[in-house]
């Protein structure tokens, strides 16, 4: 979904006349209302930004904390994410300790692809 923000301008011209306010008076206030604020910098990631760190950071085999503490996700979203991933095959599992659940995750060829698309797509964009 898109929000759009506004940010309010102050105007300091205002003329009253005998029957109100001037038509072209008003036109003009609302677009100077309906201004987009501009915004110094987006804080929030989207899914794909999500996955493209993710699969960055698994180049060459890596563990989910490692995953989790570079990507700064919780656990939960970890757990969403690397399931999405695995179920779309853009990452595998390299090395599957017996012991343990724990193992290494690797990016596939075809998430390599998805990361070169994804940066040609920031680069069109941006």
């Amino acid at each position: 979904m898109f929000f759009r923000t506004f940010k309010l301008v102050s105007c300091p011209f205002y003329s009253m006349g005998r029957r109100g306010l001037n038509s072209s008076f008003i036109f003009e206030l609302m677009g100077l209302l309906a201004q987009p604020r501009k915004r110094t910098s987006n804080n929030h990631r989207g899914h794909l930004d999500i996955i493209a760190d993710i699969l960055c950071a698994s180049q060459g085999g890596i563990k989910k904390t490692y995953i989790m503490y570079h990507c700064n996700l919780s656990f939960r979203q970890l757990k969403h994410y690397l399931n999405f991933l695995l179920s779309k095959e853009l990452l595998c599992v390299v090395a599957k300790d017996t012991k343990s659940e724990h193992g290494m995750f690797e990016i596939t060829e075809k998430g390599k692809e998805f990361l070169k698309a994804y940066s040609g797509l920031k680069t069109l964009l941006g």
